[in-house]
């Protein structure tokens, strides 16, 4: 049985006897690791494509890269008739991801330029990327339809950084809400052609923090678009699943009524939640599970130890583990350890 069936037959709910493991194809690009070596040994694959094609009118996006402190330095400048944004990123490259120093956002004014930008935006469905996908993917995994985050996260993480956001949401500044209320129009208009796809199941990349967010914010401007979303699906067979690797206790009742995915899910340190703990809380919910990275500086039998508990915490169905924060130092040994132990379970 190829690691896209045991998948599927997990995904739709029955017993898993030999649980898949994947990897994020982000990583893919790092030179450093033996992928071809991973994937005879059974690793599997996971793709995140889009299936729409986004239009911003009224805005351009420029974009340098330029060497810093041995390491690539990528500048983006949001352009508008009322005024430009400026962030930058550095990375090491070799399937490591960039990390921001510098956010879009930097005074209340900023988010009436950034409403500016997005004023007008046009998405139109386009699968062509998902569909090449799969049929190149094959047996070795699963393409995903990706839809970047919901507006409250994207704002908060992607354009104006815990920090500034926490401050102007606090003190009610009202070029954020004004932003905000347009976005979360406009993510529904995007997912209305999203629902037109041949994509089955469909990725939100929120990567909360409940700490960060605070429970009543979320109920308040996160749920009321996970709701619109999952109406939309209703008339689909089209599944919704949530980056969430951070903790996610305060909120697990809200998760369990509306009834998503749930990705990335952490066990602690890491997370708050184990998969013993999710499992009660979400019987039926499908789990990717990311094993604590801490585990894979352990012995190999303790980890695989680990692995095998996390099989059980999950009671045998709806789940399957990911590596989707990192790839593991220690991934020559650990890795073929765990696709081992899987095949034996």
């Amino acid at each position: 049985m190829n690691i896209r069936h045991r998948l599927f037959e997990a995904l739709s709910g029955k017993p898993v006897t030999h649980p898949v493991y994947l990897v994020y194809d982000a990583f893919l690009s790092n030179p450093d690791v033996d992928w071809d070596m991973l994937f005879a040994l059974g690793l599997g694959e996971i793709r995140h494509r889009s299936v729409t094609r986004t239009e911003h009118p009224l805005c351009e996006q420029h974009e340098t890269l330029t060497t810093q402190d041995g390491m690539t330095r990528r500048d983006v400048f949001i352009r508008t008739d009322i005024g430009e944004l400026h962030e930058h990123y550095l990375g090491a490259g070799g399937g490591v991801l960039d990390w921001r120093m510098e956010y879009a956002v930097k005074k209340p004014e900023d988010y009436t330029i950034l409403k500016r930008a997005f004023e007008d935006s046009r998405y139109e469905l386009d699968d062509t990327q998902f569909l090449a996908s799969e049929e190149d993917l094959k047996e070795r995994g699963i393409t995903l339809a990706h839809a970047g985050r919901t507006p409250f996260q994207r704002i908060m993480i992607d354009y104006a950084g815990l920090e500034r956001f926490s401050y102007d949401f606090a003190d009610g500044v009202s070029e954020l809400f004004e932003l905000l209320e347009m976005m979360n129009s406009q993510i529904i208009d995007q997912f209305q052609e999203i629902s037109r796809s041949k994509a089955r199941y469909v990725k939100l990349w929120e990567n909360i923090g409940i700490d960060a967010a605070g429970p009543q914010a979320y109920r308040d401007h996160v749920v009321p678009v996970y709701e619109k979303i999952l109406e939309l699906f209703r008339d689909t067979s089209q599944e919704l699943i949530v980056h969430y690797d951070g903790n996610i206790r305060l909120i697990s009742e809200d998760i369990g009524r509306m009834g998503f995915q749930i990705d990335s899910l952490t066990p602690p340190p890491e997370g708050d939640m184990s998969v013993a703990e999710a499992r009660n809380a979400w019987p039926e919910t499908f789990l990717w599970i990311h094993p604590s990275l801490n585990w894979f500086q352990l012995p190999l039998e303790e980890l695989t130890a680990h692995i095998r508990g996390l099989a059980e915490e999950a009671e045998g169905r709806r789940f399957c583990f990911e590596m989707s924060e990192r790839v593991p130092e220690t991934w020559r040994n650990t890795v073929p350890a765990v696709l081992e132990a899987l095949e034996q379970m």
